[in-house]
């Protein structure tokens, strides 16, 4: 049986934010952006996705946080191998829900190789 957000939230003992964000972002946008729901690693303050920018081995991570505010930071970058440091390559902070899915499409080009 596949993995799916629900399943994921279920049994890891998850809250249902997690689900929320992942909802939140049309089914289009992950499917561009490579993401799958078994990839969904669930964070003390949001959510953290494998995601791949354009052929090849690309592969990047997508960090998407609730912040004080009610609002949604977003991350993408890489750990380098050398000395596991966390390298950002592009963000976004203080986006409505209602935004997210289109901020995150906007972020993904950006970054896209």
């Amino acid at each position: 049986m596949p993995a799916t957000i629900e399943s994921i939230t279920a049994t890891k003992g998850s809250p249902a934010d997690a689900l929320t964000i992942w909802k939140q972002v049309n089914v289009w946008t992950w499917i561009g952006m490579g993401a799958r729901a078994s990839r969904v690693i669930r964070c003390e303050d949001g959510i953290r996705v494998a995601i791949y920018l354009g052929a090849g081995t690309h592969k990047r991570t997508l960090i998407i946080k609730l912040n004080g505010a009610d609002l949604y930071d977003i991350e993408i970058g890489r750990v380098r191998r050398s000395d596991f440091e966390w390298i950002v390559e592009a963000q976004d902070r203080d986006i409505y829900a209602e935004d997210l899915g289109r901020a995150l499409r906007d972020l993904y080009d950006s970054v896209k190789v």
